[in-house]
C-alpha cells in the first residue's frame, strides 16, 4: 500500500472519536474546511526571516519592534521551525525570542480583506506591523490571526516583528513550571497572508447523525462582513453528489460584524462512519451576492452518533472498544515539524498494531 493510501485510510479511521492533548502531533489529519483556489489567496511568508534571543528581556524596553531599529545582525533562520533546532546551544531554551520578516507591498490587494494568520506559535506571542502593535496571543497549539486590511504599505516592504515567550507558567497550560517534554519555542506552523472578499465564510461546524436509512445534518456557519456596507446574501449548503440535500438561506450581513446561521440538511441514504467502514461525505457551502460567489468552503464529515451507557462508549448504537496510544508532538531532530513521510510510517505501524484512536 502506498503512503498516500495509508494516510487516507488512517485519516478516515481517526475521525475525532477521541481528542488528544497534542493536537498538532499530526496536523494533516484535521478535517478543517478547505477553500478552492480562485476565491481567496493564501501566501505563506517563508523568506527573509531573522531571529534574535532576548535572555534579559530587553527587547520591548529597547523597542526592537520599531521601524528604525537595526536588526541586520539577527540570525537568518527558516520558518516554520522550532528555535531549539537552530543551533545546539538553543536546545531546550525556555525564554524570549524575537522574529522579523518582510511582507512585500506587491501582496496588497485593494478591495479585499487581508489577515495575517499564524498557524502555531509557542507560546505567548506579541506582534507588530510597521512598528505598530497588531495584538497578542497566549497558547501554543491553535492558529490565530490579525486583521491587516488597509495597514499594509503598497509601495514598500512591510516590517513584521514577533516577540515569542515559551517560559512555562502555572497560569498557562500545562499549568506547571517544569514540563516533562521539550517546550519547543518559536514559529511552529506557517505564517500566511490571507486575502478574501470583504464578506466571507469565517467558520463552519457540522454535526451529522444517523436518521433511519439516512442522516440528519446540522451546519452552523459563521459569516463575517469586514466591509462598511450591509450585504444581502444567499448561503447555499449541500452534500456533493446529493442534489436533494441542497438548501438556500437568504441572510443579511451587517457591516463590521460576524453573524451565525444554522442550516438543516437531510440525506435520504447514508452510510454511518465507523473504524471498520470509515465512510466520509463532502459538504460544500457557498456565499453569494446577486449570483456572484464571494466565498466557498468544502469540508469532509462522517455520519455518526456517540453516546455513553454506563461504562461503555457507543458508536451508532454499538459498543466501541478504544485502543489508543500516546505520541509526543516531536520526532527526533525534526522536533514538531517532522516530514509527512515519517509521520505516515508511524501511523502505519500504529494501524498494524491494532490502534484505532
Amino acid at each position: 500500500m502506498q503512503g498516500k493510501d495509508i494516510m487516507d485510510r488512517f485519516q478516515k479511521t481517526t475521525s475525532c472519536v477521541v481528542f488528544c492533548l497534542s493536537l498538532a502531533a499530526a496536523p494533516f489529519l484535521s478535517s478543517a474546511p478547505q477553500r478552492p483556489a480562485g476565491l481567496r489567496e493564501e501566501v505563506p511568508i517563508t523568506t527573509s526571516w531573522r531571529f534574535q534571543m532576548d535572555v534579559s528581556d530587553l527587547g520591548e524596553k529597547e523597542q526592537w519592534f520599531a521601524s528604525g531599529y537595526d536588526r541586520f545582525s539577527w540570525a537568518k533562520v527558516a520558518v516554520p521551525k522550532a528555535w531549539d533546532l537552530y543551533d545546539q546551544a538553543l536546545w531546550g531554551y525556555e525564554g524570549i525570542g524575537w522574529y522579523t520578516a518582510s511582507v512585500e507591498g506587491t501582496l496588497v490587494r485593494s478591495g479585499k480583506a487581508q489577515r495575517l494568520r499564524f498557524g502555531r506559535v509557542n507560546y505567548h506571542t506579541k506582534v507588530w506591523l510597521n512598528g505598530e502593535p497588531l495584538g497578542e496571543n497566549i497558547g501554543g497549539y491553535l492558529p490565530f490571526e490579525f486583521d491587516v486590511t488597509g495597514k499594509l504599505n503598497k509601495d514598500s516592504p512591510n516590517l513584521l516583528v514577533l516577540r515569542v515567550d515559551n517560559q512555562p507558567r502555572l497560569e498557562w497550560l500545562p499549568a506547571a513550571k517544569e514540563i516533562e517534554w521539550v517546550q519547543y519555542g518559536g514559529i511552529l506552523e506557517p505564517v500566511v497572508l490571507v486575502s478574501t472578499s470583504l464578506t466571507d465564510i469565517f467558520d463552519l461546524a457540522i454535526n451529522a447523525v444517523p436518521r433511519g436509512e439516512g442522516a440528519s445534518i446540522s451546519c452552523v456557519v459563521k459569516v463575517r462582513n469586514s466591509g462598511n456596507a450591509k450585504q444581502q446574501l444567499l448561503l447555499r449548503a449541500g452534500v456533493a453528489g446529493n442534489a436533494g440535500s441542497w438548501q438556500a438561506t437568504p441572510l443579511i450581513a451587517e457591516p463590521g460584524a460576524t453573524s451565525v446561521h444554522e442550516v438543516q440538511l437531510r440525506l435520504e441514504h447514508a452510510q454511518p462512519w465507523s473504524p471498520q467502514a470509515p465512510s466520509l461525505y463532502k459538504l460544500e457551502v457557498t456565499l453569494e451576492n446577486r449570483g456572484k460567489i464571494l466565498d466557498r468552503t468544502i469540508s469532509h464529515f462522517g455520519v455518526r452518533k456517540i453516546e455513553v451507557r454506563g461504562r461503555e462508549i457507543l458508536l451508532n448504537g454499538q459498543r466501541l472498544r478504544i485502543k489508543g496510544v500516546n505520541r509526543y508532538d516531536e520526532y527526533g531532530r525534526y522536533g514538531p515539524n517532522a516530514p509527512k513521510a515519517l509521520i505516515v510510517e508511524d501511523l502505519r505501524l500504529m494501524k498494524q498494531a491494532g490502534v484505532n484512536c
